[in-house]
């Protein structure tokens, strides 16, 4: 079991409080959009905290490779639920440090991302 946090750019303009928000989310997994730059950063930064599921069993990731989760600019983040007391704080920050919006889909909670807080390219 595991619990899902959904991170994605802003220029997507998801909202979870939209009705059809889950229906959005279901048509970003019919592109074949690349990785975003962003996302892949992300990711990297969440693998420096947890190794990846296809290098250990002992991390806070309940699939692997990480990065397969990323579509375009939308990830989700499935943490085991074992380490989501430990483990969803992190994922929270480190989408704000990226400039990512995160919803904690397991707490219904949405993070808007802090404009100072996006990384500069």
């Amino acid at each position: 079991m595991s619990a899902d946090f959904h991170c994605w750019d802003p220029v997507l303009k998801l909202q979870p409080s939209d009705p059809d928000f889950p229906q959005k989310v279901d048509a970003l997994y019919e592109t074949e959009e690349p990785p975003s730059p962003v996302l892949l950063g992300f990711t990297a930064a969440l693998l420096e905290r947890y190794q990846d599921l296809t290098a250990t069993d002992n991390t806070a990731w309940s699939v692997g490779p990480l990065s397969g989760e990323i579509i375009g600019r939308f990830m989700n983040v499935p943490v085991r639920w074992s380490r989501y007391e430990e483990a969803g704080p992190f994922v929270i920050e480190t989408a704000q440090r990226f400039g990512l919006c995160c919803y904690d889909l397991a707490a219904n909670r949405f993070y808007m991302p802090g404009r100072l807080n996006r990384p500069t390219a």
